[in-house]
């Protein structure tokens, strides 16, 4: 399960959640069912990270990296 970045192109009550939170709401997210099917560390040498990533349809990069 992921729950998707609060400025993402998400739709909730009708609007995109990067309207609402661009407003100033305080917006709760529902957690969205995302498959990671392939991650592959291809080099790392702090900071940087460089991963070949296969997942499915509507995953955000930026939240598994955050998640990570």
């Amino acid at each position: 399960m992921q729950i998707p970045p609060t400025y993402s192109a998400t739709w909730i009550d009708g609007q995109r959640a990067y309207e609402l939170a661009r407003k100033g709401h305080n917006i709760e997210i529902k957690a969205k069912k995302r498959t990671v099917h392939a991650f592959e560390i291809v080099s790392y040498e702090w900071p940087r990270l460089v991963a070949k990533i296969t997942v499915s349809h509507g995953t955000y990069i930026r939240s598994l990296a955050r998640d990570l």
